[in-house]
């Protein structure tokens, strides 16, 4: 028995410490697990000390930021990625020019949001609308943090990365306690406890990855086009996968009230919890597959698909098992309203997780135009649904039109796979061989060997 278990210990350290892709996705989701937990921590503590009401306006001041600074990304990040993965040797290069145009962007972002952030919230205090405007200065700190996030996974240092965010949410959870503790908790400073360690962490991470000089104005100037040569065509992915993610929450702003906005708020964040399987699997597979050939990237992807799925379905049950009974007694009995969204969100996750994977077959094929054109017809979809569900079943609208979306976005990323793709439709069923795929790719990462999803399909 004692063998076994130093044995056990033995191979979880080399997956923590290795650097093949099996290692990079037990690193990820590892990571990613420390994060639900802080996140969970933080989500109690907000909602506990600020009800449905506080809880409301703090999700619409710090909606504004992040979601008007991902409209402005121009695609960068995922260009970045993308170049980097297939020309490392110019990945400092391409990184300044990313942080250069990105500041910009989100100086852009901020005069836009302050701008119009009075003519969109309805039915909220003037103080909130004051403070949502002065947190527009945190754009470009939200477009910083992708181009940082973007690099590092891009040279592989997927550890650091994870690191990164663990370092800022426990400084968020620990300056939370204290104003816990001391009494002085209200949706501004919340929202401030959020805002100030991501700021502070991802400039400093900036600046030590800052390579120094950027090279001439010719030289930015060229990094900068073939950047947005890519960005461009999946920039569409991004704004429009931007408001496939927050329009809801928008429209939620404009029409019901900062109580019917916390409840959602709530639901919505346990419910996105289910994505931490897919996200890292995404982390880690959109980079490796970018360098493999055809066939080899398409079965990478679809096997990821199928297994992370599967792993999906299977905590989503488990989650809605023992949502009823954990709810109320972790965030009040004030928040038992939130309980009817959960089957309609948390089947949400599991089929938008679903088709986040698949789409990378695209993007890693350098299809950006055709993921852009489905997550267009996506929001579409989701705002039509949006508009008239909202005002006639409230909340539960929002949820079913998310759902609703999230299926007709899986459906069409499917059937890409023969359209543009020109393979058959991928199978989304784990079989036994992708399980003793799994248990030999497994075994071999621990003893510095393979890769879980790596080159070898």
């Amino acid at each position: 028995m004692s063998f076994n278990v130093n044995r056990f210990y033995t191979r979880l350290l080399l997956l923590s410490r290795g650097t093949s892709s099996t290692a990079a996705v037990f690193q990820t989701v590892s990571v990613r697990g420390m994060l639900l937990i802080t996140n969970f921590g933080t989500g109690v503590i907000v909602a506990r000390s600020l009800g449905p009401l506080g809880r409301g306006e703090f999700a619409a001041i710090g909606l504004w930021p992040s979601f008007l600074a991902t409209l402005a990304t121009l695609g960068i990040p995922t260009a970045l990625n993308y170049h980097t993965r297939r020309k490392p040797e110019s990945g400092s290069q391409y990184y300044a020019a990313s942080v250069l145009i990105m500041l910009a962007m989100g100086a852009l972002a901020a005069v836009i949001g302050v701008a119009i952030i009075p003519l969109l919230f309805h039915g909220y205090v003037h103080s909130v609308v004051r403070t949502a405007q002065f947190f527009m200065i945190f754009a470009p700190q939200v477009l910083l943090g992708y181009i940082v996030t973007a690099h590092l996974e891009a040279v592989g240092s997927f550890r650091q990365s994870a690191l990164i965010q663990i370092k800022i949410n426990v400084l968020t959870l620990l300056t939370l306690l204290v104003l816990h503790f001391a009494g002085y908790v209200s949706p501004v400073s919340v929202a401030l406890a959020y805002a100030i360690p991501n700021a502070m962490q991802i400039l400093w991470i900036a600046l030590r990855l800052w390579p120094g000089m950027p090279g001439s104005t010719a030289e930015v100037i060229a990094n900068l086009r073939v950047l947005l040569d890519y960005g461009l065509r999946s920039y569409g992915a991004d704004i429009v996968g931007t408001l496939a993610s927050q329009l809801d929450l928008a429209v939620i702003v404009m029409f019901l009230n900062a109580a019917e906005l916390g409840l959602y708020a709530t639901a919505l964040t346990l419910s996105r919890l289910l994505n931490i399987v897919q996200t890292s699997i995404v982390t880690v597979v959109f980079p490796r597959a970018s360098s493999l050939e055809s066939e080899a990237r398409i079965a990478l992807i679809t096997r990821a698909a199928r297994l992370s799925t599967l792993i999906s379905m299977t905590l989503g049950a488990l989650f809605l098992a023992t949502i009823p009974a954990l709810l109320p007694r972790l965030y009040g009995s004030a928040f038992i309203g939130a309980l009817a969204l959960m089957p309609l969100l948390v089947g949400e996750a599991v089929i938008g997780g679903l088709g986040s994977v698949l789409k990378q077959s695209l993007l890693a094929s350098n299809r950006p135009f055709v993921v852009a054109v489905i997550e267009a017809g996506s929001v579409v979809c989701a705002l039509s649904l949006l508009f008239l569900l909202v005002p006639r079943m409230n909340i539960t609208g929002a949820a079913t039109a998310l759902l609703c979306t999230s299926v007709v976005r899986a459906a069409a990323i499917i059937a890409a796979y023969p359209l543009v793709l020109k393979r058959s439709i991928p199978r989304l069923l784990p079989d036994a061989s992708d399980v003793a795929y799994v248990s030999v790719k497994l075994r071999r990462a621990t003893e510095h060997r393979g890769a879980l999803f790596g080159s070898e399909i």
